[in-house]
């Protein structure tokens, strides 16, 4: 027989009723007058007894609902909700994470078919699961669960909204990487850096250099204008797509002869034109250029060729990760600061690295003390 509880501090009673299976359940009625709560605790009973299917148990919840707040519950699809937290949170996030989350849940809506139409409170684990398997088909393991991971949020928001009445994201089973699944990332050489150099084309040389000396990442690079170099300051102003930052780097060794030689009568446009349009074209994504990077990498003999025609055959040949990629050059800009002695305070100043113990709230860098640092790399590579 249905019953209601006091459970520590809460406001709230506790509606405690039997399950078909024998099993006691103990739930909270979100109802803070206890008449209120025990009718709310008879129809979970009465739902349990009967048996009720999923669409059934969650017409319960509307009546409940209704009858003590005088509307009916919010009720929204998956899609609805997908779109409507996407659109309240796009003017917070980076364009290319946007994107990610935009193209990941169009992926999730495509997995559910006619499921993404339904209401939102209908998802289960297995729909998560399931989508992680069938991508996991398609891709790596590794990529799989990066897709999962951005589903993740806006479910659990549905769940914190109420709309979801189990947190299906706690519930999934855990998942392990498997060996060859993950490749540790590491730096380059310096002989590596100029066997890349000496199979770059010009554009190519200087996004590789300003990786060196200024520790940034790819898109950030590729998106310099002429109107943030300073080349009698000697400095770059960058604000990271990623994460907001405003940064000021001093400009050294052959990145910056690289740019004197480049340098407009009238400064203007893009730095690295090619790489600009490129990223643009793809809505802020840097795929195009990580593959040229790649070829580069190939043509320096530091990465094997990809073998599409077994790509097409199995995924487990298909993408033979490489420990080295465009994002590695700022393990090297970090690794060669602390090689020349530099302090890590200051190289994570330069590099745009945020800890715990370190941030910009309570650690100023000024520019003079990171140009003597800069000046500590090599003025040739």
């Amino acid at each position: 027989m249905a019953s209601v509880h006091k459970r520590g501090k809460s406001k709230y009673w506790y509606g405690s009723f039997r399950m078909p299976d024998g099993k006691q359940v103990l739930r909270s009625t979100k109802c803070t007058k206890k008449a209120e709560a025990l009718d709310v605790a008879r129809d979970w009973e009465k739902a349990a007894r009967t048996h009720a299917k999923e669409s059934q148990i969650r017409k319960v919840f509307e009546d409940i609902h209704e009858r003590l707040h005088g509307v009916r519950m919010r009720s929204d699809t998956v899609r609805e909700f997908f779109l409507r937290w996407l659109g309240g949170r796009e003017k917070d996030l980076a364009l290319s994470t946007a994107q990610i989350y935009r193209r990941t849940g169009e992926r999730f809506l495509e997995y559910l078919g006619a499921r993404a139409d339904k209401p939102i409170a209908e998802l289960t684990v297995s729909d998560l699961t399931g989508f992680q398997s069938e991508e996991a088909s398609r891709t790596t393991p590794a990529s799989a669960r990066n897709r999962l991971k951005n589903i993740k949020p806006w479910v659990l928001d549905a769940f914190r909204e109420g709309l979801l009445q189990d947190n299906i994201v706690a519930r999934m089973p855990r998942t392990q990487g498997k060996g060859g699944d993950r490749v540790k990332r590491r730096p380059f050489t310096l002989e590596e850096v100029r066997k890349l150099l000496d199979n770059a084309s010009p554009e190519w040389q200087g996004i590789i250099l300003a990786g060196i000396y200024t520790g940034q990442r790819l898109g950030d690079i590729a998106r310099l204008k002429w109107s943030q170099i300073d080349l009698l300051k000697g400095e770059v102003s960058i604000s990271t797509g990623k994460t907001g930052r405003q940064q000021i780097i001093p400009l050294a060794g052959q990145w910056k002869e690289w740019l004197m030689d480049a340098a407009p009568d009238r400064p203007g446009g893009a730095v690295f034109p090619d790489a600009s349009a490129a990223v643009e074209k793809a809505s802020g994504r840097t795929m195009t250029l990580s593959n040229q990077f790649r070829e580069i990498m190939v043509a320096a003999g530091l990465a094997e060729k990809r073998d599409h025609s077994k790509r097409a055959k199995g995924r487990d040949t298909a993408r033979k990760m490489s420990p080295l990629s465009f994002h590695c050059l700022r393990y090297t800009a970090t690794t060669m600061l602390k090689a020349a002695g530099v302090p890590e305070a200051i190289a994570r100043d330069i590099i745009g690295h945020e800890s715990a113990a370190i941030s910009r709230n309570y650690t100023v860098i000024d520019e003079a003390t990171k140009a003597e640092a800069l000046k500590k790399l090599p003025d040739r590579i």
